[in-house]
């Protein structure tokens, strides 16, 4: 399965999870269509970026999850590991 991850800049929450979960990374202001064409599941933090993603490339909302992980952690955080371990498996098992 290809895995989109997009956080606000791209260098902290979306490069971690991109590594755990073998994706690739985005920050919300550098999607592109190509990437949004490529992933099976577009993978956001927070609604910021589900809203800008919703509004660019309507025709892929479907695709669109949301983790609901604030941008508290750096890159790498044991936290943020944790967080993801846990958020990213559920959402994958149960296709929302």
């Amino acid at each position: 399965m290809n895995l989109l991850f997009v956080c606000r800049a791209g260098l902290q929450r979306s490069p971690t999870a991109a590594k755990l979960f073998n994706g690739k990374y985005s920050g919300m202001y550098d999607v592109t269509k190509e990437n949004v064409e490529w992933a099976d599941l577009i993978i956001v933090f927070e609604d910021t970026q589900e809203n800008l993603i919703k509004s660019l490339y309507p025709e892929h909302a479907h695709k669109l999850r949301n983790l609901n992980i604030p941008d508290l952690y750096p890159r790498d955080d044991p936290e943020l590991i944790r967080l993801l371990n846990e958020k990213v498996p559920q959402l994958l098992d149960s296709g929302r």
